[in-house]
């Protein structure tokens, strides 16, 4: 039986949106395509808004969320084409939502215009109830800042061509949902990724990033076991937009300063099956000064945070050097677990010019870190600890359980020292490592002021909320890529 219920519905007359009536009900058509019903949305083309058009449809596309809002409702867009040459503000209940028949795509300036944004970066604006999903944004970064967001997720959509430096994905002091996205950057788009600032825990529910995508399309094979069918779809579906000439972008698409920065007050977050696999290049080309001069900074760089599960991901490219490492700073409760490290390296690396002066429940743990070439030399592959000065009564990073235990190296030279931390350490004792081998069931030798310890004393040292892990095995990727090459005269 199907229940009707009699609402406003513009009804489009020369261009201009004028209310009319009509009845709506489950299973709705708008563009020719069956619209969802959670969350709830209002066919954007009765907001005149239709793809292909040409023309920026920024304006009509703010009005159209103004009043989808007063009404609590979200917008529907049809596959096609949309253009937005302006900042667009996200208010309650906008969520948008896009074809899963074939592809929605917002493209933002064109050509060579710098990225346009949005979201709401007003730090006192409250906004509520919205999902952005399904959108292949081409030239559009999503931000949101302030804590008086709630009930937010950002999933399911594709982020390429980014002419902007800064992030593609930003989100801030709220636990945001952010699942099964695509992350892009090609040659001439050189920036950053996923943004997390203050994400804080509310209603027992911190931040979740799961099951997202970042690097080059020809990797979809091998992250085929980290993300779900959904997401592998969305890369199937931007390959074939290339194919068919609606999307232009080049075969390397990892060329991302960072692929993740949380630094400051992260808390209670889950990072969980994220695939991240950028290029291995010393530096990133520079579209402003037309040189290689851009520095890499971490495949993923957090810092000041209490409580963050960083579980079964895949870690690989970026330069095999300290800035190409994954970066944990100054911070606490830490569980490192079940991850694959092909080619890069875990670096705990504290400063003295934190407020935070402590190290403390660090936990790494049954993880696989594998050896691999990179640019034309084995990469180190470690579990290292390193800070920016030596221990003084005077000032020093105070270590609690930094606990490294029954991880797998695969590597050819067994006589690095692979578990380091300082020689000297005012923290005795907290250093500790236990069973972790080389595939062969060898013992890794760890240096410094580690000392061996057994996994039985590990796990009376884990809090007993995070034992839930110690089952946890890494996953191995998947196939090799079988994708054919592109066009090589297609550089984007």
């Amino acid at each position: 039986m199907l229940f009707f219920k009699l609402m406003v519905r513009p009804v489009v007359a020369g261009g201009l949106a004028i209310l009319g009536t009509h009845t709506a009900f489950a299973g709705e058509i708008c563009g020719g395509e069956t619209m969802p019903t959670t969350p709830p949305v209002l066919c954007a083309q009765d907001f005149g808004l239709y793809p292909g058009v040409g023309t920026d449809s920024a304006p009509m596309m703010q009005k159209a969320l103004d009043s989808a809002s007063e009404r609590k409702r979200g917008l529907f867009f049809p596959a096609g084409i949309y253009r937005f040459g302006e900042p667009l503000k996200i208010r309650s209940h906008n969520s948008i939502i896009g074809s899963t028949k074939d592809a929605t795509i917002f493209a933002g300036p064109v050509p060579n215009g710098l990225a346009t944004g949005m979201g709401d970066e007003s730090y006192s604006a409250a906004v509520t109830d919205v999902t952005i999903e399904n959108i292949i944004f081409n030239n559009i970064y999503v931000r949101f800042y302030g804590p008086y967001k709630r009930r937010m997720a950002i999933r399911y959509n594709v982020f390429i061509n980014t002419n902007r430096a800064g992030e593609q994905l930003a989100v801030s002091h709220i636990p945001y949902e952010v699942r099964g996205n695509v992350l892009m950057r090609g040659p001439n788009y050189p920036g950053l990724g996923l943004s997390t600032y203050a994400n804080k825990v509310i209603n027992g529910r911190g931040l979740l990033v799961e099951g997202n995508f970042l690097g080059s399309p020809d990797q979809r094979q091998r992250a085929s076991t980290y993300v779900d069918n959904k997401t592998g779809a969305l890369i199937d579906r931007v390959l074939q937009l290339r194919k068919d000439g609606r999307l232009s972008f080049s075969d390397d698409q990892g060329n991302y300063v960072a692929g993740w920065y949380a630094t400051s007050q992260l808390q209670g977050a889950v990072f969980r099956r994220n695939y991240f696999a950028g290029n291995t290049l010393r530096k990133l080309w520079n579209p402003k000064t037309g040189e290689e001069d851009i520095q890499r900074d971490h495949n993923i760089y957090l810092k000041e945070y209490n409580g963050v599960d960083i579980v079964q991901n895949y870690f690989s490219g970026w330069p095999d050097q300290p800035a190409g490492q994954l970066k944990f700073r100054n911070a606490q409760n830490l569980v490192f677990a079940a991850n694959y490290l092909d080619g890069i390296s875990f670096n705990a690396r504290p400063y003295d010019n934190s407020l935070l002066m402590f190290m403390r429940d660090t936990y790494i743990f049954n993880n696989v870190l594998k050896q691999i070439e990179v640019n034309h030399k084995p990469s180190e592959s470690l579990v290292s600890y390193w800070q920016n000065f030596t221990d003084s009564p005077s000032a020093k990073i105070d270590v609690r359980d930094y606990l490294v235990f029954s991880n797998r190296f695969a590597a050819a030279d067994k006589a690095t020292c692979r578990v380091t931390a300082p020689k000297v350490t005012l923290s005795p004792g907290q250093f500790l490592a236990a069973d972790n081998r080389y595939a062969d069931g060898s013992a890794v030798a760890s240096c410094g002021s580690v000392r061996e310890s057994t996994v039985e004393q590990m796990k009376a040292r884990l809090p007993q909320a995070k034992h839930k892990y110690l089952a946890l095995q890494p996953i191995e990727p998947g196939m090799a890529n079988d994708w054919p090459a592109s066009d090589p005269a297609v550089k984007q």
